[in-house]
């Protein structure tokens, strides 16, 4: 059974930066407040006048820009909509920042070799079957594709056998043609770090996704380490492809083993310094810690941390990592949100994810001008009397007698959200957005009763908003689906 200790450590709007190099509207939600490109990119490059707050200057990072508090109902009067919350501004001025996907580089993955390994010697994997190996998956299929009972009992009906068949008699060829070339056993190269299409590394080559669409234009580089006895996985991949693009890193142990099994030795503390030294030698100096949970479960204990990163001393908002992109007939975006996921266990970093990373490619502008909180009020009233309806609200609990709702706004919050740059493909802006967090309650038929804060016991959760508007020109943000 899993124990999970939230440990909100240094949370995004709590004042507490971790800076490592210093301390078209929505389809489906019918939003209120329409977007307006030509309005928005107005705005932006207006660099004539300072932000316009509603409080003095302040001198600390983040500030309580008012206490906001109403009530009123939703889009139906048997939901009730209240609102009892700071409005928390990180600080007096807020850039916007156009950025694109960033490719990961050779030299790149070698850097994060020296900072992961150890000192340790990284090698290339196993890229093709030695002659044993090839000997006996030649004979596995041989004696499939000679009792036709083993496909039958597999596949329901007789197009699938056919197709079966068809593919392993592919699979035979294939491996039988690599026979005479194959090496009599593996010996170890020293990782060269060159990206190579995905095929290069699945010396199985898998035919039945060879036309796997996530698999056009991209191209991988990977390699493997042994430290203290543990083989780990160093591994990256790119996609520039119009459609979407893909960059993600990673860093593994490939068992379990490598976890403490009982409760942790090291302090949260310890962990933390560990992880920023590490972002500091990789050359990842501005990110913020989000979460710092430990989590024990019966086989492994270990620190989760997930980082998001700061552009021109502002945050980046933690929002949940969309599913994903690319949606037909949407306008969802190209590329997954940029996030940094680690796990600390025995004193070490065991796994590393590094997703999405990002480039800049130009400070639009330091100080751009935002609306006024009374505005940025009023649509939020607005949207939220058109978007819940009682079913909407109660939509997780659908074929029960649902009475009433309310929804709970207890958290708000102003910081970078991203957008895509209109017309722009793989290209989106930082923009200045507040996004207002609570939870629900629902009335079963004997009164209101907790129904979810947007947020599990998960260790690694981020919550959802119910609302993220654009604080240049109160546009809704669908950060589900990243426009």
């Amino acid at each position: 059974m899993k124990k999970s200790t939230r440990v909100f450590c240094l949370m995004i709007f709590s004042c507490m930066i971790i800076s490592f190099g210093g301390c078209q509207s929505n389809p489906v939600e019918g939003v209120v407040v329409g977007k307006n490109k030509e309005k928005l990119e107005s705005i932006i490059q207006d660099t004539s006048s300072s932000a316009e707050i509603d409080e003095p200057q302040v001198k600390s990072v983040a500030s309580i820009l008012e206490h906001y508090q109403d009530s009123y109902s939703g889009a139906e009067n048997s939901v009730q909509i209240n609102i009892d919350a700071d409005a928390i501004f990180l600080s007096k001025t807020m850039p916007v920042v156009r950025v694109r996907p960033h490719e990961i580089t050779s030299d790149e993955v070698q850097r994060w070799a020296e900072v992961l390994l150890e000192g340790n010697t990284a090698y290339e994997p196993p890229v093709s079957m030695t002659k044993s190996e090839l000997q006996t998956e030649i004979l596995k299929i041989k004696l499939l594709l000679e009792d036709p009972n083993t496909l039958a009992e597999a596949y329901i009906n007789e197009s699938d056998i056919e197709y079966a068949k068809t593919f392993w008699e592919r699979q035979l060829a294939f491996y039988e043609s690599k026979y005479e070339s194959a090496p009599d056993s593996y010996v170890r190269t020293e990782a060269d770090w060159i990206f190579h299409p995905p095929t290069y590394y699945d010396y199985q080559m898998d035919l039945g996704d060879e036309n796997d669409p996530e698999s056009i234009g991209m191209y991988a580089v990977k390699a493997l380490a042994t430290i203290d006895g543990h083989q780990v996985v160093l591994e990256a991949c790119n996609r520039n492809e119009e459609d979407y693009t893909i960059h993600n890193l990673w860093f593994y142990y490939t068992d379990d083993s490598i976890y403490e099994k009982d409760s942790m030795q090291q302090s949260q503390e310890e962990a933390i310094f560990l992880v920023k030294n590490t972002l500091e030698s990789a050359g990842l100096e501005s990110w913020n810690l989000t979460i710092c949970n430990q989590v024990e479960t019966e086989s492994r204990s270990y620190y989760e941390m997930v980082f998001h990163p700061v552009y021109e001393g502002v945050c980046v908002t933690p929002l949940p990592q969309l599913t994903t992109i690319n949606i037909p007939e949407s306008y969802s975006a190209l590329s997954y949100y940029e996030e940094l996921r680690i796990q600390v266990s025995n004193g070490k970093i065991v796994s590393l994810e590094w997703c999405a990373p990002m480039e800049i490619l130009s400070v639009e502008n330091l100080d751009v001008t935002l609306l006024s909180f009374e505005e940025i009020k009023k649509g939020f009233k607005k949207q939220m009397q058109v978007k819940y309806t009682l079913y909407r609200t109660s939509e997780y609990n659908e074929g029960i007698s649902v009475y009433g709702a309310e929804i709970n706004i207890n958290e708000i919050n102003c910081a970078l959200v991203r957008i895509q740059v209109p017309n722009q493909g793989n290209e989106f802006y930082y923009v200045p957005a507040w996004s207002f967090y609570g939870d629900t309650r629902i009335d079963y038929g004997d009164g209101m009763e907790f129904f979810g804060d947007r947020e599990d016991t998960s260790y690694d959760y981020i919550k959802e908003p119910y609302l993220t508007i654009n604080a240049l020109d109160g546009s809704i943000i669908n950060v589900s689906l990243g426009y």
